[in-house]
């Protein structure tokens, strides 16, 4: 592993994005952000991708979860349940972001205008065990009420392929 970077970021709507600094793509083969959520779903194929922007569904509606970013140099070991794609990024950097347009922790790939590949794992937590003194008027016991239902992992490596669709050289 090279590098990794880890945060906490409010999931809205069940879902969040995987975005590029960038932002949007103009690429000709880039869906619309709406059609690539679309083409996701809370059990089967929860991840989905197009140029600078990944979609991910999570288990739970409204929750805080905890990210997890990583840039490796070759594929990283498999362990549970996972998903992945490919993305293009323009700017090589990306971040969280959900619905609101709040973002969690920014990951600097090192090398702008490239395809990587993203594996997606989404880990299931016990959450917060709520006893008969919780109060849902205190902003506090809410807060922790909505929070670690799930943790997000997203590892990121070199595709081998550039912004032409050749190959490409290491990091």
């Amino acid at each position: 592993m090279i590098r990794r970077v880890s945060g906490v970021l409010w999931i809205d709507h069940g879902s969040f994005s995987i975005l590029d600094l960038d932002g949007l793509s103009d690429r000709p083969d880039a869906l619309d952000p709406w059609d690539l959520y679309e083409r996701t779903d809370e059990d089967g194929d929860w991840l989905a991708a197009t140029p600078n922007m990944a979609a991910a569904r999570s288990r739970t509606y409204r929750h805080k979860a905890e990210f997890t970013l990583e840039l490796w140099d070759a594929e990283p070991p498999v362990s549970g349940e996972n998903r992945t794609v490919e993305l293009f990024s323009s700017s090589g950097k990306v971040r969280p972001t959900n619905s609101q347009g709040t973002s969690g922790p920014l990951l600097d790939l090192g090398a702008p205008e490239r395809s990587w590949l993203m594996r997606a794992y989404r880990i299931p937590l016990p959450g917060p065990v709520l006893g008969d003194d919780f109060d849902p008027e205190d902003d506090d016991a809410f807060e922790l009420a909505w929070r670690d239902f799930e943790e997000w992992r997203f590892q990121f490596w070199p595709s081998g392929m550039g912004r032409r669709g050749g190959p490409v050289g290491g990091l």
